[in-house]
């Protein structure tokens, strides 16, 4: 692998900037050993070698190694120096290795770093920066400095402040029997253990299999906060299933809104309840077991076992809805949303029904994009109204003459009692578009409306060439609509887009 590197020396490196991410004294180092290098690797490269940072430093006098692109190493990438110096990384792309071990050395990595095993920084001496991602099985930090900007995915080990929550803090929770007692002496051992590095390297079972997160991180808030259920513009998405309840706000930016992003999760059949909340770049977790107070969890408490319990269950469903929100979701053409809307027009006030389209354009985009959240949240009891639980795939077509309805631009006629008792409605949609009320004959003050009186009202309507439609999306009562009729064909085509049929009788 070293030959694909172009050498440089160290002191043109320094000269030209290349090194300038790094915090090492390379000029110090430099005035020492004038005859190091630098390797600069300009593409991806994908290597099966083993590759030990001491010895490239002290047996190939290379100060360091910079990759241009993604660099994929098929086995492990371990530094045994603690102390002195050890060869540098500089990954402009993704690191992708089975191990990785550092001890003094210095790695930047600006993409993600995918460890396939196990990750370890030991000793105060070194530094890892990883710009993106980290994903590992088991990262452990032992007196180590490493910062990761993106998400962690991996089990921590950690023994001090260095991993704010770790999973895992006693040695003997992640250890084998056999190598526990083979690598502690006095019931310890350093992360930097020559034998342990060692093993790693050789690929022999120290750790326990399937060790699983123990406890949440600010990370795993931000997963199941930032799902893809939650509108741009809500404040507060909630799911109720079975006897579970998850709740999540988002804070807001002005006096007297949610200051802080938080995650409520409430079993009706226990008394114990979970409170997490963002406060800064902290997750304050608290409980409450029945008695209406908050408290403070307590670590490696009863408390916090049943926390992670409670927010795999809140994690799956989560997941569940998002799968279902998936398959529900609706392309729509807006531009097609936004004329309809506009053809409804009943006033010459043009800024006024900007404010009326709107808040129906962006009610259907809602129930287009969102559709849980438009079901079981924002617009719930009229959803539960038109059973759109049962029926989700209607949701376009149901928000957009609701939206319409509630409005006022369209009137909705029961079918199961006497049209007399509900002409008001007709009435306000006529003296809204033409100034004029609707008459009746004797027989409708006990009857419903019907097709028949639609086709005895737009015979009279024909001459003035205005007409009544009925929007039929699937449900009974008669939805119905004010037209010129020179805009009959394009409104009927318009609403078809929208998985809604009209009739116009006569």
């Amino acid at each position: 692998m070293l030959s694909q590197g172009n050498p440089i020396l160290l002191t043109d490196a320094i000269n030209t900037g290349l090194i300038n991410e790094l915090h090492y004294d390379f000029r110090l180092l430099n005035s020492y050993h004038p005859e190091l290098k630098v390797l600069v690797f300009e593409t991806d490269v994908e290597t099966d070698q083993y590759i030990d940072l001491y010895d490239i430093y002290v047996e190939e006098d290379i100060a360091g190694m910079i990759f241009n692109g993604h660099l994929h190493v098929h086995n492990a990438i371990i530094d045994y120096e603690l102390d002195t110096y050890s060869a540098f990384l500089l990954v402009k792309g993704n690191l992708t290795c089975d191990n990785l071990v550092a001890g003094c050395t210095e790695i930047l990595v600006k993409g993600n770093a995918n460890v396939l095993h196990t990750f370890i920084g030991y000793y105060n001496h070194g530094e890892v920066h990883i710009e993106g991602d980290l994903h590992a099985g088991l990262w452990i930090e032992d007196d180590h400095h490493t910062n990761v900007n993106g998400k962690v995915n991996a089990v921590t080990f950690c023994r001090s402040w260095h991993i704010a929550t770790p999973d895992f803090s006693n040695w003997h929770d992640i250890l084998l029997p056999e190598a526990v007692t083979e690598l502690m002496k006095d019931d310890y051992l350093f992360a930097g253990n020559a034998d342990l590095i060692h093993k790693i390297k050789e690929g022999q079972p120290v750790f326990k299999q399937g060790l699983l997160h123990t406890r949440l991180t600010l990370d795993d808030f931000y997963r199941l906060h930032q799902n893809s259920l939650y509108p741009p513009d809500m404040d507060k998405l909630t799911m109720v299933e079975d006897k579970w309840v998850v709740s999540f706000t988002r804070a807001g930016h002005l006096p007297g809104e949610q200051e802080y992003d938080s995650i409520f999760i409430m079993n009706h059949r226990t008394d114990l309840s979970f409170f997490l909340l963002k406060e800064n770049d902290l997750m304050i977790c608290l409980y409450d077991d029945g008695d209406n107070e908050w408290k403070d969890i307590v670590r490696d408490s009863p408390q916090e076992r049943e926390l992670r319990r409670y927010f795999s269950r809140a994690q799956e469903i989560v997941s569940s809805r998002e799968t279902w929100n998936a398959q529900y979701k609706t392309a729509i053409n807006k531009e097609q949303l936004w004329h309809l809307i506009w053809m409804l027009n009943p006033t010459d006030d043009l800024e006024a029904f900007k404010l009326t389209a709107t808040a129906i354009f962006n009610r259907v985009i809602l129930a287009a994009e969102y559709p849980y959240a438009y079901i079981h949240n924002t617009y719930q009891d009229d959803s539960e109204k038109r059973g759109l639980a049962d029926a989700p795939a209607f949701s376009v077509p149901i928000a957009l003459f609701d939206g319409l309805l509630s409005q006022g631009l369209l009137a909705e006629i029961p079918v199961h009692r006497p049209l007399a008792n509900e002409i008001a409605a007709l009435n306000q949609l006529g003296t809204l578009y033409w100034n004029t009320t609707f008459q009746y004959p004797e027989s409708y003050a006990s009857t419903p409306i019907d097709t028949e009186y639609l086709q005895f009202v737009n015979d009279q309507l024909q001459q003035y060439e205005m007409g009544i439609i009925r929007l039929n999306p699937g449900i009974d009562n008669y939805i119905l609509a004010c037209i010129p009729l020179r805009e009959l064909t394009a409104i009927t085509e318009k609403l078809l887009l929208f998985q809604i049929r009209t009739d116009y009788l006569i």
